[in-house]
């Protein structure tokens, strides 16, 4: 659980002069009079203690009558006093820094004024600083005192109390604040590795999807294909669960379907050529077992055929750059799983996109070349639909952890789901045109395995196609799982640099490289690389940083540059992805170096919250001394 740091104050003071008035409260409300009725003059009075804060504070003021006219008032007061004593303290500390801490006497008085300033600093009755200053200022002034406060390396003190008191000539202040001190202990995942069965891990993903709500074509589309293939899962593993709705979904699809076959994306939008082929794509699969799907797609049948016809023309005259082959292709895919009879031009059609494609495979990416080898297939091509599935498995990579999967530009990301759909349709493909190829079926299945470890399948159509691709034919019987068994809280400097396909480090640079010192008011960079050995879903990292970086940008917000939530908290910065590719990241963020002293830096982490057993820490020793112009008394 991560929250803001919350002091406590607390702490005994070796000496101090108890006549003088110690400043503990600094709440930032002086007072909140929700409901404050008027007298017969319509004067209202507040009674109230002003915190300690020595600042200016705001005063707004609403009222209204019984008639419901409103007035309101803004105004300023100015809490001050002769002597004052003001800080700035940091947010938190860290074990072993060596922090400066600024206190500034003022005198805002009319006359001149002679004393001395205590410093003091405790933890739990242990002085850790005890200093005097002597100072003279004029009406008017003030002068800044640096304390030098060293927390303790080889203990681990909550938080430390600093107490500071200035008198002078029958004037005093006082002010005490509690400093916390950063934990340097973690929560620890206890990870125990299991034998699971494959079919039920697989099987989890049908209870993680998210309802689709949209009333789109491609949502409708996706909660009809979705609501048939859970009903026939269901009926094959004898699960008694209540039938899917497929007909309300199907009912309202209907309704975007033109007469000339194609489908509208929301109601009363033009017809669209890409929603069209997507929809007949996803529900063409039906057609075989369900007589509605085979009606409904009757019209968009014909449309498929005549935009076929079309491309094939446009190919034929002016080459690929006239038409999209991928799209065409898709076309083609779809056509050959409805089995309706097709006129004259559209088989030519085909064959002409079907001997342009056996010359040209190199082009496709590999859901193409799946979805085209089961078209060629169909089409009676059977030799050129095992020659297309060879040449896919030459782009399959396949090792002992992660099983088999396309490590290629070739094998496009998805929106929301990765390589899903590409590994799905190879294997669909394959299963239906090379059935004995058990090792790369296996493989294949076996990545999806391995990818449900750190991912949530929340999309329909992805996730039921890819539990139908899995649960068809031959299938991985058992699989290693890490599950988290507990947690243990673990000092970060006896933490081993853990990496379940995770790497991250974390550098800290300045923003001039021209730099090589860091000095006060500098700005720096904080530079964290994150290597990602696969695909996960719902990461968090964290950067401990050091008390001497204030960030640039201190709201918390989703940051666009980066593509993930930046949450700025007292100690450290989180960085949350929904979704992080396999791949290299570079995370910048800017700080302001705004304290003088050397501080330490806490751990670097990087961990999948969707399952924790995956996670990674950085490099622990780093520190950094910022020096600067220093006119203070020590």
């Amino acid at each position: 659980e991560t929250k803001n740091l919350s002091p406590h104050n607390q702490g005994k003071w070796t000496d101090g002069n108890s006549n003088i008035h110690i400043r503990r409260n600094f709440h930032t409300l002086a007072l909140w009079a929700p409901a404050t009725t008027t007298d017969r003059d319509g004067y209202a009075t507040f009674t109230f203690t002003m915190p300690d804060n020595v600042t200016r504070w705001r005063l707004q003021g609403l009222v209204h009558d019984r008639e419901g006219d409103v007035a309101s008032i803004y105004t300023t007061v100015q809490t001050r006093m002769a002597l004052m004593v003001t800080d700035n303290l940091p947010r938190f500390l860290r074990r072993g820094d060596n922090a400066q801490l600024p206190l500034t006497v003022s005198n805002m008085g009319d006359e001149r004024l002679k004393g001395t300033l205590t410093v003091q600093a405790t933890h739990l009755g242990q002085s850790l600083l005890d200093k005097k200053y002597k100072f003279g200022l004029k009406p008017s002034t003030s002068k800044t005192f640096t304390a030098l406060l060293h927390v303790p390396a080889d203990s681990l003190p909550q938080n430390i109390t600093v107490r500071a008191e200035a008198s002078a000539k029958g004037h005093d202040d006082g002010m005490e604040k509690t400093i916390p001190i950063a934990s340097d202990k973690e929560r620890v995942p206890e990870i125990r590795m299991v034998s699971r069965n494959a079919a039920d891990a697989i099987r989890e993903a049908l209870g993680e999807m998210d309802s689709v709500r949209g009333n789109d074509a491609l949502s409708l589309a996706a909660k009809v294909y979705a609501g048939y293939k859970l009903n026939e899962l269901n009926e094959a593993e004898k699960v008694s669960k209540p039938l899917q709705d497929v007909d309300t979904p199907f009912t309202a699809l209907q309704r975007l379907l033109h007469t000339d076959g194609s489908f509208s994306w929301w109601p009363g939008m033009p017809a669209s050529r890409i929603v069209t082929v997507t929809v007949a794509e996803m529900l063409a699969p039906l057609v075989k077992d369900h007589r509605k799907i085979l009606q409904l797609l009757q019209p968009t049948t014909t449309r498929l055929a005549a935009w076929l016809a079309d491309d094939a023309k446009l190919l034929e005259k002016a080459g690929t750059t006239s038409c999209d082959l991928e799209e065409a292709y898709h076309i083609l895919y779809a056509l050959s799983l409805l089995p309706t009879q097709q006129a004259a031009k559209t088989n030519t059609a085909r064959k002409t996109l079907l001997d342009y494609a056996e010359e040209h495979d190199a082009d496709l990416t590999i859901l193409g070349k799946a979805r085209l080898a089961t078209a060629l297939h169909i089409a009676g091509r059977a030799k050129a639909a095992l020659s297309m599935i060879e040449s896919l498995s030459q782009y399959a990579v396949t090792t002992s952890d992660r099983g088999t999967y396309f490590d290629t530009p070739k094998a496009y990301y998805s929106w929301r789901d990765y390589k899903i759909p590409t590994v799905t349709a190879a294997i669909h493909s394959l299963s239906l045109i090379a059935p004995s190829d058990t090792a790369l079926l296996l493989g294949m299945k076996r990545w999806l395995v391995e990818e449900k470890k750190t991912q949530k399948w929340d999309t329909p159509i992805v996730t039921v196609d890819a539990v139908t691709a899995f649960l068809t034919g031959s299938m991985p019987q058992r699989v290693a799982w890490p599950v988290v068994t507990g947690w243990h809280e673990a000092t970060t400097s006896t933490q081993s640099d853990v990496s379940n396909d995770f790497r991250v480090s974390r550098q800290i640079v300045p923003a001039d490289s021209s730099r090589k010192a860091n000095n006060l008011g500098d700005r720096v960079k904080v530079v964290i690389k994150v290597h990602a050995g696969r695909d996960y879903d719902f990461v968090r990292i964290t950067d401990h940083r050091p008390a001497c970086l204030m960030p640039v940008n201190q709201l918390s917000d989703y940051d666009w540059r980066l593509g993930c939530y930046v949450r700025q908290m007292d100690e450290q910065t989180d960085y949350y992805f929904e979704m992080l590719p396999k791949g290299d990241y570079t995370l910048t963020t800017d700080y302001i170096l705004d304290r003088l002293g050397k501080y330490h830096a806490g751990t670097i982490k990087a961990a999948c919250e969707y399952n924790p057993a995956f996670m990674a820490h950085g490099p622990q020793a780093v520190s950094m001394t910022v020096a600067g112009k220093n006119t203070s008394s020590h």
